[in-house]
Protein backbone atom coordinates (compact mmCIF):
# COMPACT_ATOMS: atom_id res chain seq x y z
CA UNK A 1 0.00 0.00 0.00
CA UNK A 2 1.07 3.46 -0.62
CA UNK A 3 4.24 2.56 -2.35
CA UNK A 4 6.51 5.27 -2.43
CA UNK A 5 4.27 7.32 -1.38
CA UNK A 6 5.36 6.97 2.54
CA UNK A 7 8.12 6.38 4.19
CA UNK A 8 8.87 4.51 7.49
CA UNK A 9 5.03 4.01 8.66
CA UNK A 10 6.55 2.62 11.88
CA UNK A 11 3.33 1.85 13.68
CA UNK A 12 -0.37 1.75 13.02
CA UNK A 13 -3.99 1.98 14.18
CA UNK A 14 -7.15 1.41 12.83
CA UNK A 15 -10.68 2.72 13.13
CA UNK A 16 -13.31 3.55 10.95
CA UNK A 17 -12.12 2.49 8.18
CA UNK A 18 -9.11 4.54 8.11
CA UNK A 19 -5.08 3.18 8.86
CA UNK A 20 -3.59 5.93 10.72
CA UNK A 21 0.52 6.12 11.02
CA UNK A 22 3.26 8.36 11.91
CA UNK A 23 5.91 8.82 8.75
CA UNK A 24 9.77 9.41 8.63
CA UNK A 25 8.86 13.36 8.26
CA UNK A 26 7.60 13.92 11.02
CA UNK A 27 3.53 13.16 9.90
CA UNK A 28 0.51 11.53 11.47
CA UNK A 29 -1.43 10.23 8.39
CA UNK A 30 -4.62 8.65 7.52
CA UNK A 31 -5.37 5.97 4.62
CA UNK A 32 -8.64 5.37 3.81
CA UNK A 33 -8.72 1.31 3.32
CA UNK A 34 -11.48 1.42 1.01
CA UNK A 35 -10.65 4.73 -1.73
CA UNK A 36 -6.78 4.11 -0.85
CA UNK A 37 -6.29 7.77 -0.17
CA UNK A 38 -3.74 9.20 2.33
CA UNK A 39 -3.82 12.89 3.93
CA UNK A 40 -1.57 14.26 6.57
CA UNK A 41 -3.86 14.58 10.14
CA UNK A 42 -0.95 16.50 11.68
CA UNK A 43 2.55 17.72 11.73
CA UNK A 44 3.65 17.38 15.63
CA UNK A 45 6.98 19.78 15.10
CA UNK A 46 8.30 22.36 12.80
CA UNK A 47 10.17 21.80 9.65
CA UNK A 48 12.40 20.84 8.13
CA UNK A 49 11.68 17.51 7.46
CA UNK A 50 13.32 14.48 6.09
CA UNK A 51 16.50 14.42 7.33
CA UNK A 52 17.70 12.43 10.18
CA UNK A 53 19.65 15.29 11.69
CA UNK A 54 15.93 17.34 11.24
CA UNK A 55 14.14 14.50 13.40
CA UNK A 56 15.32 16.41 17.16
CA UNK A 57 12.63 19.20 15.79
CA UNK A 58 10.89 17.79 13.42
CA UNK A 59 9.44 14.99 15.32
CA UNK A 60 9.52 11.21 14.86
CA UNK A 61 5.64 10.30 15.25
CA UNK A 62 6.31 6.51 16.52
CA UNK A 63 3.41 4.32 18.85
CA UNK A 64 0.12 5.11 18.75
CA UNK A 65 -3.32 3.88 19.64
CA UNK A 66 -7.09 4.94 20.23
CA UNK A 67 -8.95 5.72 23.20
CA UNK A 68 -12.13 4.79 24.28
CA UNK A 69 -13.56 8.66 22.80
CA UNK A 70 -11.73 8.02 19.25
CA UNK A 71 -8.92 10.32 20.44
CA UNK A 72 -5.55 9.37 18.72
CA UNK A 73 -2.36 8.80 21.70
CA UNK A 74 0.47 8.88 19.73
CA UNK A 75 4.24 8.76 21.12
CA UNK A 76 6.88 11.13 19.23
CA UNK A 77 10.48 9.83 19.73
CA UNK A 78 11.66 13.01 20.52
CA UNK A 79 8.53 15.56 21.35
CA UNK A 80 6.79 13.67 24.04
CA UNK A 81 3.31 12.32 24.92
CA UNK A 82 0.20 13.39 22.56
CA UNK A 83 -3.58 13.69 21.73
CA UNK A 84 -4.55 14.24 18.34
CA UNK A 85 -8.12 14.79 17.37
CA UNK A 86 -8.11 12.66 13.84
CA UNK A 87 -11.21 14.92 12.47
CA UNK A 88 -9.62 18.13 12.98
CA UNK A 89 -5.90 17.96 13.12
CA UNK A 90 -5.96 19.85 16.80
CA UNK A 91 -3.31 18.15 18.75
CA UNK A 92 -2.58 18.72 22.44
CA UNK A 93 0.59 17.75 24.33
CA UNK A 94 0.30 15.66 28.11
CA UNK A 95 3.94 15.56 28.34
CA UNK A 96 6.45 17.08 27.03
CA UNK A 97 10.40 14.87 26.19
CA UNK A 98 11.83 18.26 28.42
CA UNK A 99 10.36 17.11 31.20
CA UNK A 100 12.68 15.27 33.28
CA UNK A 101 10.96 12.08 34.84
CA UNK A 102 12.44 10.84 37.63
CA UNK A 103 15.68 13.17 37.04
CA UNK A 104 16.21 12.02 33.61
CA UNK A 105 14.52 13.12 30.34
CA UNK A 106 13.32 11.04 28.02
CA UNK A 107 14.73 10.67 24.66
CA UNK A 108 13.37 8.06 22.85
CA UNK A 109 9.57 7.74 23.41
CA UNK A 110 8.67 4.53 21.48
CA UNK A 111 5.58 2.68 22.30
CA UNK A 112 2.20 3.39 23.97
CA UNK A 113 -0.90 1.25 25.16
CA UNK A 114 -4.32 3.09 26.64
CA UNK A 115 -5.80 0.52 29.82
CA UNK A 116 -9.19 0.69 30.45
CA UNK A 117 -9.26 3.30 33.43
CA UNK A 118 -7.52 6.03 30.85
CA UNK A 119 -4.39 5.42 32.04
CA UNK A 120 -1.18 6.16 29.56
CA UNK A 121 1.28 3.52 29.27
CA UNK A 122 4.33 4.46 27.40
CA UNK A 123 8.05 3.46 26.66
CA UNK A 124 11.59 5.38 27.10
CA UNK A 125 13.91 3.52 24.94
CA UNK A 126 16.92 4.84 26.16
CA UNK A 127 17.82 8.27 28.32
CA UNK A 128 21.01 8.39 26.27
CA UNK A 129 20.54 7.25 23.04
CA UNK A 130 17.96 8.97 20.64
CA UNK A 131 16.24 7.59 17.58
CA UNK A 132 18.18 8.46 14.67
CA UNK A 133 20.93 7.03 16.79
CA UNK A 134 19.26 3.28 17.21
CA UNK A 135 21.64 1.19 15.80
CA UNK A 136 24.28 2.79 18.40
CA UNK A 137 22.11 1.91 21.65
CA UNK A 138 21.82 -1.69 20.40
CA UNK A 139 25.41 -1.88 20.45
CA UNK A 140 26.24 -0.02 23.34
CA UNK A 141 23.28 -1.71 25.29
CA UNK A 142 22.91 0.41 28.22
CA UNK A 143 20.26 -0.89 30.83
CA UNK A 144 18.71 2.92 31.08
CA UNK A 145 15.75 2.21 29.40
CA UNK A 146 11.90 2.97 31.37
CA UNK A 147 8.46 1.98 31.08
CA UNK A 148 6.33 5.01 32.38
CA UNK A 149 2.53 5.69 32.77
CA UNK A 150 0.22 9.06 32.47
CA UNK A 151 -2.39 9.42 34.14
CA UNK A 152 -4.21 12.24 32.43
CA UNK A 153 -6.91 12.94 35.68
CA UNK A 154 -3.57 13.74 37.60
CA UNK A 155 -1.14 14.58 35.03
CA UNK A 156 1.22 12.85 37.06
CA UNK A 157 3.97 10.07 35.78
CA UNK A 158 5.45 7.32 37.20
CA UNK A 159 8.15 5.08 36.69
CA UNK A 160 6.87 1.47 36.85
CA UNK A 161 9.84 -0.43 35.14
CA UNK A 162 13.43 0.82 34.89
CA UNK A 163 17.18 -0.37 33.71
CA UNK A 164 15.43 -1.88 30.55
CA UNK A 165 17.86 -2.83 27.86
CA UNK A 166 16.18 -0.57 24.54
CA UNK A 167 12.49 -1.02 26.07
CA UNK A 168 10.28 -0.96 22.74
CA UNK A 169 6.51 -2.33 21.85
CA UNK A 170 4.15 -2.19 25.10
CA UNK A 171 0.83 -4.13 25.56
CA UNK A 172 -1.97 -4.66 28.02
CA UNK A 173 -3.57 -7.91 28.41
CA UNK A 174 -6.75 -8.30 27.63
CA UNK A 175 -8.52 -7.70 30.93
CA UNK A 176 -5.26 -5.03 31.95
CA UNK A 177 -3.74 -7.26 34.85
CA UNK A 178 -0.60 -7.28 33.31
CA UNK A 179 1.63 -5.80 30.47
CA UNK A 180 3.84 -6.80 28.32
CA UNK A 181 7.45 -5.21 27.32
CA UNK A 182 9.38 -5.54 24.47
CA UNK A 183 13.08 -5.72 25.77
CA UNK A 184 14.45 -5.59 22.09
CA UNK A 185 18.72 -5.70 23.27
CA UNK A 186 18.09 -9.06 24.68
CA UNK A 187 15.21 -10.63 22.18
CA UNK A 188 12.56 -11.32 25.10
CA UNK A 189 9.57 -10.00 26.09
CA UNK A 190 8.81 -9.72 30.08
CA UNK A 191 5.49 -9.52 32.03
CA UNK A 192 4.73 -7.03 34.75
CA UNK A 193 1.91 -7.85 37.00
CA UNK A 194 -0.30 -4.54 37.11
CA UNK A 195 -2.91 -6.48 39.92
CA UNK A 196 -3.35 -9.29 42.19
CA UNK A 197 -1.08 -10.86 44.56
CA UNK A 198 2.43 -10.82 41.99
CA UNK A 199 1.33 -6.59 41.73
CA UNK A 200 4.39 -4.87 40.30
CA UNK A 201 6.30 -7.97 39.76
CA UNK A 202 8.41 -8.59 36.71
CA UNK A 203 8.85 -11.89 35.03
CA UNK A 204 9.90 -13.14 31.97
CA UNK A 205 7.22 -13.68 29.55
CA UNK A 206 9.21 -15.06 26.45
CA UNK A 207 12.87 -15.69 25.76
CA UNK A 208 15.60 -16.31 23.24
CA UNK A 209 12.81 -15.31 20.73
CA UNK A 210 14.18 -16.03 16.76
CA UNK A 211 14.59 -12.07 16.02
CA UNK A 212 14.90 -8.85 17.25
CA UNK A 213 11.48 -8.41 18.24
CA UNK A 214 10.41 -4.59 17.98
CA UNK A 215 6.19 -3.58 18.55
CA UNK A 216 3.94 -6.38 19.85
CA UNK A 217 -0.08 -5.96 19.60
CA UNK A 218 -3.32 -8.47 20.91
CA UNK A 219 -5.06 -10.56 18.52
CA UNK A 220 -8.89 -10.50 19.01
CA UNK A 221 -8.20 -14.38 20.84
CA UNK A 222 -5.90 -13.21 23.65
CA UNK A 223 -2.99 -13.82 21.79
CA UNK A 224 -0.07 -11.35 20.46
CA UNK A 225 1.62 -10.89 17.31
CA UNK A 226 5.28 -9.94 17.58
CA UNK A 227 7.05 -8.32 14.74
CA UNK A 228 10.77 -8.45 14.43
CA UNK A 229 13.54 -5.70 12.71
CA UNK A 230 15.62 -8.48 11.89
CA UNK A 231 16.47 -12.25 12.92
CA UNK A 232 18.41 -14.21 14.69
CA UNK A 233 19.69 -17.56 12.39
CA UNK A 234 20.96 -20.57 14.58
CA UNK A 235 23.05 -21.91 11.83
CA UNK A 236 24.91 -18.63 10.85
CA UNK A 237 26.74 -15.56 11.71
CA UNK A 238 23.89 -13.81 13.92
CA UNK A 239 25.83 -10.14 14.41
CA UNK A 240 23.44 -9.49 17.58
CA UNK A 241 24.61 -12.67 19.55
CA UNK A 242 28.13 -13.01 18.38
CA UNK A 243 28.68 -9.04 19.78
CA UNK A 244 26.48 -9.34 23.05
CA UNK A 245 28.80 -11.08 25.34
CA UNK A 246 32.11 -8.79 24.00
CA UNK A 247 31.26 -5.17 24.93
CA UNK A 248 34.80 -4.82 24.09
CA UNK A 249 34.24 -5.49 20.45
CA UNK A 250 30.75 -3.78 20.46
CA UNK A 251 33.24 -0.35 20.77
CA UNK A 252 35.64 -0.80 18.34
CA UNK A 253 32.54 -1.29 16.18
CA UNK A 254 30.85 1.57 17.19
CA UNK A 255 34.21 3.80 16.24
CA UNK A 256 35.21 2.00 13.10
CA UNK A 257 31.70 2.00 11.27
CA UNK A 258 28.45 3.96 10.96
CA UNK A 259 24.84 2.99 11.48
CA UNK A 260 24.46 2.89 7.69
CA UNK A 261 26.87 -0.19 7.54
CA UNK A 262 25.61 -1.44 10.63
CA UNK A 263 21.91 -1.70 8.92
CA UNK A 264 23.32 -3.20 5.46
CA UNK A 265 25.16 -6.51 7.11
CA UNK A 266 21.85 -6.99 9.32
CA UNK A 267 20.03 -10.02 7.38
CA UNK A 268 17.01 -9.17 5.22
CA UNK A 269 14.27 -11.42 6.55
CA UNK A 270 10.88 -11.02 7.26
CA UNK A 271 9.24 -12.52 10.22
CA UNK A 272 5.90 -12.09 12.36
CA UNK A 273 5.49 -14.75 15.53
CA UNK A 274 2.00 -15.47 17.04
CA UNK A 275 2.65 -16.18 20.63
CA UNK A 276 -0.05 -17.47 23.06
CA UNK A 277 -1.26 -16.56 26.53
CA UNK A 278 1.62 -18.08 27.92
CA UNK A 279 4.31 -16.62 25.64
CA UNK A 280 4.82 -19.85 23.51
CA UNK A 281 5.45 -19.67 19.33
CA UNK A 282 2.26 -21.02 18.20
CA UNK A 283 2.35 -19.62 14.63
CA UNK A 284 4.85 -17.86 12.35
CA UNK A 285 5.12 -15.67 8.94
CA UNK A 286 8.48 -15.75 7.11
CA UNK A 287 9.79 -13.61 4.20
CA UNK A 288 12.83 -15.79 3.51
CA UNK A 289 14.16 -13.37 1.29
CA UNK A 290 13.05 -10.06 2.22
CA UNK A 291 12.11 -9.30 -1.22
CA UNK A 292 8.54 -7.75 0.23
CA UNK A 293 9.13 -7.39 3.93
CA UNK A 294 12.91 -7.28 4.76
CA UNK A 295 12.22 -6.02 8.79
CA UNK A 296 8.55 -5.24 10.48
CA UNK A 297 8.52 -2.66 13.34
CA UNK A 298 4.61 -4.00 13.75
CA UNK A 299 1.84 -6.24 12.85
CA UNK A 300 -1.55 -5.10 12.97
CA UNK A 301 -4.64 -7.34 12.49
CA UNK A 302 -7.94 -5.79 10.94
CA UNK A 303 -11.01 -7.53 9.34
CA UNK A 304 -8.63 -10.50 8.39
CA UNK A 305 -5.29 -8.81 7.29
CA UNK A 306 -2.34 -8.13 8.55
CA UNK A 307 -1.14 -4.78 8.09
CA UNK A 308 3.11 -4.55 8.22
CA UNK A 309 4.46 -1.49 9.00
CA UNK A 310 8.17 -0.80 8.69
CA UNK A 311 10.60 2.07 10.31
CA UNK A 312 12.26 2.65 6.65
CA UNK A 313 10.29 1.29 4.02
CA UNK A 314 8.90 3.54 1.67
CA UNK A 315 5.21 1.12 1.94
CA UNK A 316 2.72 -0.82 3.57
CA UNK A 317 3.05 -4.69 3.65
CA UNK A 318 -0.42 -6.62 3.61
CA UNK A 319 -1.03 -10.49 4.63
CA UNK A 320 -4.11 -11.73 3.93
CA UNK A 321 -4.88 -14.14 6.52
CA UNK A 322 -6.73 -17.77 5.69
CA UNK A 323 -9.90 -18.77 7.07
CA UNK A 324 -7.79 -21.48 9.62
CA UNK A 325 -5.64 -18.39 10.40
CA UNK A 326 -7.89 -16.33 11.77
CA UNK A 327 -8.52 -15.76 15.29
CA UNK A 328 -10.69 -17.93 17.56
CA UNK A 329 -11.96 -18.17 21.13
CA UNK A 330 -9.86 -20.48 23.63
CA UNK A 331 -10.53 -21.68 27.13
CA UNK A 332 -6.64 -21.40 27.97
CA UNK A 333 -5.22 -18.78 30.40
Amino acid sequence: MMENKIRGPESIAIRNGKLYTGTADGKVVSIDLETNTMKTVARLGNAPCGLPDDEPTCGRPLGLRFDKDGTLVIVDAYLGLFRINVDTGAFKCLLSSSQAIKGEKPKLLNDVDIADDGKIYFTDSSSKWNRKDNRLLIMDAPTDARVMVFDPKTGETEVIIDHLMFANGIQLSENNDYLLVVELTKCRILKYHLRGLQARQLEVFADNLPGVPDNIRRRPNGHYWVSMATIRRQEKFSFIDFTAPRPWFKKILMKIFDQETLVKISPKYGLIIELNKNGQIVKSFHDPSGNIVPSISQAEEHNGVLYLGSYYLPYISKLVLTESELPYVENQT
